[in-house]
């Protein structure tokens, strides 16, 4: 609710890069050291060796205490594929296993869902799974009694600046995607009015989807600030109108995508173009009152008044 679910980027042409939200900056792929309601510990081969132990003995043991494991598998093992074209390691969850069938199950992303698969313990301990360069092996216990994420107001206005600028000032997401036609923020809302855009959402239920996660999260984000005092009763009156419109629209968007899943129509199309039409003109409206209201907090801070510091 902080600075995430605000920044959005996708291809031009919506194929060679999928529309996405951008992760906060603050977060990376080795998301256990920046969640405080994991705790996690890391081994490799070397170490887990001078315990006496074989990998595969150590997952075991980690998962009977209730721990989760996150490795480093070839993925064409569990997808059933070849090393033709070289050897694909990626992070994968291990949660479970089975002797009896000798087993070890996996959470895998597969197209950015994530679907339950099996590896077999003789493909676990293969020179096909094994890779010096990835050897690393993170034990994960989930500690529901962490507190320390923080609020940073600064860092929502610069994300919502971002977003409705059409621009990002992350160097890291510059620099990934450096040479690439890519959209940011409100721009991506307006292409999908596009041949390409319409596409998309007709295509692919994730985009429409994201559309609306998008939108419920910024209503929730809006009222999560009122209770937190960074928005008066009255500022978030401003706003509410607007937010709950764009809630609606996101929300019919997605019905008529599925709709025209069921029964292609060009009625369905057309009312998907003037939502997203409209949802522009909200979101041009909406999106600089919102700033308005964060950086007047921060200079009445400025200024000596009520400071909230850090918000658990």
């Amino acid at each position: 609710l902080y600075s995430n679910y605000i920044q959005i980027y996708a291809g031009r042409d919506f194929r060679t890069v999928k529309l996405d939200f951008r992760v906060n900056e603050k977060k990376d792929w080795q998301f256990y050291t920046t969640n405080f309601f994991l705790d996690y510990h890391i081994e490799n081969t070397h170490t887990i060796a001078c315990m006496g132990l074989s990998v595969l003995d150590y997952v075991r043991i980690q998962i009977e205490v209730n721990r989760y494991i996150e490795m480093w598998l070839n993925e064409n093992l569990l997808d059933g594929l070849r090393d033709d074209a070289g050897r694909h390691f990626h992070q994968n969850l291990i949660y479970g296993y089975d002797d009896g069938r000798e087993e070890l199950y996996v959470l895998q992303f597969v197209k950015g869902i994530p679907t339950k698969k099996a590896m077999s313990y003789q493909d676990f301990v293969s020179d096909r799974n094994t890779s010096w360069q990835y050897d690393k092996v993170i034990a994960i216990t989930y500690n529901p009694n962490a507190k320390g994420y923080s609020l940073s107001i600064e860092n929502l206005i610069g994300e919502l600046k971002d977003y409705t600028m059409s621009d990002t000032t992350d160097r890291k997401s510059r620099q990934f995607f450096h040479n690439q036609d890519i959209l940011w923020g409100r721009a991506v809302v307006k292409h999908l009015s596009s041949e390409e855009g319409i596409h998309a959402l007709l295509h692919d239920f994730r985009v429409s989807h994201l559309l609306f996660e998008k939108s419920s999260i910024m209503r929730k984000r809006m009222e999560y600030l009122m209770h937190k005092g960074i928005l008066c009763e009255e500022q978030f009156a401003i706003v509410k109108p607007e937010l709950d419109e764009l809630l609606k629209l996101s929300i019919d968007i997605k019905q008529l995508v599925l709709m025209n899943y069921i029964k292609n129509s060009a009625r369905y199309v057309e009312k998907i173009k003037l939502d997203l039409k409209n949802y522009q003109e909200m979101e041009e409206s909406c999106l600089p009152k919102i700033i308005s209201v964060l950086e007047q907090y921060l200079e009445n801070e400025c200024k000596g008044g009520v400071s909230h510091g850090d918000m658990y």
